[in-house]
């Protein structure tokens, strides 16, 4: 008996050593390298939702949020599309059965309206 423990214990000294070697606790990692390896952590209550399509599209930024909601729904969505969902034109204009450049006016118009919203609130 006393030889099956001294052998246990043999073992579990080799394991904690192989795993000091791999391991590296927590308390002694320097403060950057906890950092790089942390997570952001994005909750969609503080985010302004959009429904586009089929698509929903989260703004985090309250600011462009609200003046978003100022838009006109067709530029609103040309510009949530092509800017949040990374569409080009041609591919808005399928969605919506529109001309190409039917979408390029709407978006451009909603961006100088964009642009006069947001400069108005600073």
């Amino acid at each position: 008996m006393l030889i099956i423990i001294k052998n246990k214990l043999k073992s579990r000294y080799r394991q904690l050593v192989r795993r000091s070697k791999r391991e590296v606790l927590f308390c002694e990692i320097a403060e950057t390298k906890q950092v790089e390896r942390g997570t952001n952590d994005t909750c969609f209550y503080d985010c302004v939702s959009f429904e586009v399509l089929h698509f929903t599209i989260y703004v985090s930024d309250e600011t462009l949020g609200t003046a978003l909601h100022r838009l006109s729904e067709k530029q609103r969505s040309a510009i949530l599309l092509r800017y949040f969902q990374g569409m080009n034109d041609r591919e808005i204009s399928e969605l919506y059965h529109v001309s190409r450049s039917a979408i390029f006016s709407r978006r451009s118009r909603g961006l100088k309206k964009l642009k006069m919203l947001l400069s108005e609130r600073k």
